[in-house]
């Protein structure tokens, strides 16, 4: 299921509406909505949900941090607190759980920063206990998130686990940032489901900012579209219940700052050309699952059935083009032009490391040799 972290309103949530996201990221975050001891005011989320409503948008709503009435802006450690961040909870549940596909306790347990009480792993598992029994106790509808742990920290998500979740919890998160292309998660996914004992492993962050550091660039527009599509199909593919693209808009202006360029759009709302990707797989694509797929270490393609023509989806997977003799000509689309128009290729279909292309056929019959 694909989603999108959003902060901003109403600009966020129009964006994730117009680019058809089924799921929209927000947090709810404790110090924001208990501001007085025991009195809880919404107003604001209430909008944000109400939006929802509106549009048929679901919701992976974030329960973080800590509160300064009670522990600090990031630690719950007392009895009183873990009491008030449990009722919190569960005043979230009640005003929310009609829009909510998942509920999400705290967001990077383990950042040094904002990390849960110092990044202490079975003190934020016996949070969890607590709080997932709460939201199961008045029969959520969304299902229960716990993790959300910054990269795929396996040692800390080894002792998260040991230190005993409870039974309440349905699916355990990563957010699995990363430098190289968005295959190489795959290497990463097994070790942490055989972690997670059972549970299913979703990926709540994942992004590529397009700040342009000299001494260290990220992606260039270009290519942060195709990683972007590339995320959410990986995803797909691996059947993982939820992958969150951080995030709809650009949260800044400085171009060489990364976290100010991880945006489908720049701080205006102009559009990147990932804006235009993304849209281009909601439309082809939606929520189906894929039929079958292929990963040879350089190139990687996804089909999809469907009623009228079959649907593939392809691209270089590497650091490097790939050339793919075809049996016959073929009619292309890149997902990174606004109005998918067609191009007949002859010969050799070159895959470049910055686009995604969708074709109306089987892979296997327009397929000759990679080149």
């Amino acid at each position: 299921m694909a989603g999108m972290f959003g902060r901003r309103f109403p600009s966020d949530m129009q964006i994730i509406r117009d680019l058809g996201i089924p799921i929209a990221r927000w947090g709810l975050l404790w110090h924001q909505i208990e501001r007085e001891r025991g009195v809880f005011t919404f107003d604001a989320h209430d909008e944000v949900a109400n939006f929802g409503r509106r549009y048929g948008i679901r919701f992976c709503w974030t329960l973080a941090y800590g509160n300064p009435l009670y522990d600090g802006q990031y630690r719950v450690e007392t009895d009183a607190a873990r009491a008030a961040f449990v009722r919190y909870a569960e005043e979230c549940v009640r005003r929310y759980d009609d829009v909510a596909a998942f509920w999400e306790i705290w967001n990077e347990p383990n950042h040094a920063v904002w990390g849960f009480n110092d990044g202490d792993p079975a003190a934020y598992a016996s949070l969890v206990r607590e709080t997932a029994r709460a939201i199961k106790a008045l029969g959520a509808s969304g299902r229960v998130i716990a993790g959300s742990l910054s990269t795929v920290d396996e040692p800390y998500l080894r002792d998260m686990i040991a230190a005993n979740l409870g039974t309440d919890v349905d699916i355990v998160s990563v957010q699995p940032y990363r430098w190289e292309p968005p295959e190489t998660v795959l290497n990463d996914l097994p070790k942490a489901r055989i972690l997670v004992r059972g549970r299913q492993v979703a990926f709540t962050e994942w992004g590529y900012s397009t700040h342009l550091d000299p001494q260290s660039p990220g992606p260039s527009l270009t290519e942060q579209a195709a990683y972007v599509v590339r995320v959410l199909l990986v995803g797909n593919v691996a059947r993982v219940p939820l992958v969150v693209w951080y995030d709809a808009s650009d949260d800044g202006t400085d171009k060489t700052w990364p976290d100010d360029n991880y945006g489908l759009t720049f701080p205006d709302l102009t559009p990147k050309p990932g804006y235009y990707a993304v849209k281009n797989l909601m439309a082809l694509v939606g929520e189906r699952r894929p039929a079958a797929y292929l990963d040879t270490g350089r190139f990687f393609a996804v089909s999809y059935p469907s009623t009228t023509a079959p649907l593939t989806l392809i691209w270089a997977s590497g650091l490097a083009p790939v050339t793919l003799a075809l049996q016959a000509p073929i009619d292309v689309v890149s997902l990174l032009d606004p109005t998918r128009t067609p191009r007949q290729v002859r010969g050799n279909l070159v895959l470049p490391t910055d686009d995604v292309f969708a074709i109306n056929h089987p892979l296997e019959s327009v397929l000759n040799d990679v080149i």
